[in-house]
């Protein structure tokens, strides 16, 4: 599978996406039937969720009618949607998708580094 889901705290309040170079919307729907099952493992209700791309990412097609497609069916205990991503194109894309998504577009950051957004998410959590 091009997307790995695993959990990246022992709290389980982070899901990470890891996305290799080359992946599909396939690999995306079978990911996110992982990540569903993750999500309704725990008790809590909201987990942060990070998608990681190598800076090499490569982009499928119709990028940003199915990624607005799959970030509105996100799980309900998805709260932050943190994309750590330094490809520019891809970050103009997800930029450009959290314009334009409404109330979902306000939970979208973009961030450079897995640092960062665990960061991002510490303080985010701090301020809920």
């Amino acid at each position: 599978m091009s997307i790995a889901v695993a959990w990246d705290n022992e709290d389980h309040t982070i899901l990470r996406f890891v996305f290799d170079k080359h992946w599909t919307w396939a690999d995306v729907a079978n990911a996110k039937l992982e990540s569903d099952a993750a999500l309704n493992s725990v008790s809590h209700r909201s987990v942060a969720i990070i998608y990681d791309a190598p800076p090499n990412v490569s982009l499928p097609s119709d990028m940003l009618t199915n990624a607005r497609r799959v970030l509105s069916s996100n799980h309900p205990k998805a709260h932050l949607l943190v994309f750590v991503l330094t490809n520019s194109v891809a970050r103009l894309m997800i930029n450009t998708l959290a314009r334009i998504s409404g109330s979902i577009g306000a939970r979208i950051r973009v961030v450079d580094s897995l640092d960062e957004a665990r960061e991002l998410i510490a303080q985010h959590n701090a301020n809920v």
